[in-house]
């Protein structure tokens, strides 16, 4: 999640009213809110959605080939990335793709970033790892707590991420299995690689891996089992201060990894190599796969706009959703590069710009019009389409 805060939501919380009941929610009050709702569900409104959804595809794809290289492309693919999206981001990613420079670490290496083996591992704790456990504990559920706990509970929800889907707890518990993934060299494991960068800790301390998998598996279960659906009513719960004490101590039992890199020969070739080719490619590709699915759907339901299609649009966004939340330990190198993490996962969006957007959507335009218009991150991404196909947790209804 890349947060945006904008002068726009400054008067969005005063057009939603935020001085009302914390249970009530934002969407139904006067302003921007209530003429958005106006529109809903309308052509205009469609074509936005499948806009947006084609965007998104575009990211993902971007995300993925940024890592995997140029082989296995598609030529719908190839078009979507242009001819020349390898060589105009050689620097940033190579021309094989970032997985090869990232597992190629060292002195040979011709990325600033990636010198040593050590300083690649240490990217994948500190930069990924951590930084994701800090910010699921202290801004995606403690920066929504702090409000509601100063009294400010409407303008508490609005901070809550994905509270138009309800799929805010789905989505915390999904960052800490792409620690887990991370830390154990693999996807969907039952047990760690022999080469992952658990194997390393066990070589050094034991106790200090059996803690790091312990504290993983607590803070994943103290969200996904510990806090109650629906986060954004659920706020002030002793779940939610659960959940945020158990990722600040899995933060903090992460960090006790960095002194054992420091003077080490030990090889780490198997765990880079896991790492980007069992860990990040395989997760991007599944986000990308997903994100492909969801269009489709999203196209079948703009030339069919049935309940049953837009069903399946609304399940398409939430299954693309879990590869993206699985994601989020590595957020470094080219999510962070190529801005595609803001474009994919802004929030909170500006609705008042996407207001302006679907009332100067021209009757009959096209996909493709609409995409030129939603070129700011604050209206595209993931979260635009939540707020389009969802409300008060709950698929939006064709009538």
């Amino acid at each position: 999640m890349t947060k945006k805060i904008s002068f726009y939501l400054f008067i969005t919380l005063l057009s939603f009213g935020i001085f009302t009941s914390a249970c009530k929610d934002p969407e139904d009050d006067g302003g921007e809110a209530k003429d958005i709702e106006e529109m809903a569900l309308s052509p205009e409104w469609n074509t936005y959605m499948l806009a947006t959804a084609s965007e998104l595809l575009d990211d993902c794809i971007a995300l993925w080939a940024a890592w995997n290289g140029p082989e296995g492309l598609s030529d719908d693919e190839k078009a979507r990335l242009g001819a020349d999206f390898f060589t105009k981001n050689a620097d940033r990613i190579g021309t094989q793709g970032y997985a090869k420079l990232f597992s190629g670490a060292g002195p040979n290496n011709t990325h600033e970033g990636l010198k040593s083996q050590q300083a690649a591992i240490e990217m994948i704790v500190s930069d990924g790892c951590i930084v994701i456990a800090e910010e699921v504990g202290e801004a995606k559920i403690g920066e929504p707590k702090a409000l509601a706990d100063d009294g400010r509970k409407d303008e508490a929800v609005l901070e809550v991420e994905s509270w138009y889907s309800w799929n805010s707890i789905a989505d915390f518990a999904d960052n800490i299995v792409s620690i887990k993934n991370s830390y154990w060299g693999g996807r969907d494991l039952s047990a760690a690689s022999a080469t992952g960068i658990s194997t390393f800790v066990k070589s050094k301390n034991p106790a200090l891996d059996t803690k790091i998998t312990k504290a993983i598996d607590d803070t994943h279960k103290a969200i996904k089992e510990g806090m109650t659906d629906p986060f954004r009513d659920h706020l002030n719960d002793a779940g939610v201060d659960a959940a945020m004490a158990a990722c600040a101590h899995l933060s903090e039992t992460l960090a006790e990894i960095l002194p054992l890199l420091d003077n080490t020969d030990y090889d780490f070739t198997g765990a880079l190599n896991d790492y980007a080719y069992k860990v990040v490619v395989p997760t991007y590709k599944a986000m990308k796969d997903a994100a492909r699915d969801m269009y489709e759907k999203a196209k079948a339901y703009k030339e069919n706009p049935t309940q049953t299609n837009l069903d399946k649009v609304c399940e398409a966004w939430k299954m693309n959703r879990i590869p993206w939340e699985q994601s989020e330990a590595f957020l470094f190198g080219p999510a962070e590069v190529l801005g595609l993490d803001p474009s994919l996962d802004s929030w909170p969006l500006d609705q008042d710009a996407i207001w302006g957007i679907l009332k100067n959507i021209k009757s009959g335009a096209t996909v493709d019009q609409v995409i030129k218009m939603i070129q700011t991150d604050e209206v595209r991404g993931f979260h635009t389409i939540e707020l389009l196909l969802f409300k008060d947790g709950s698929n939006r209804k064709v009538n």
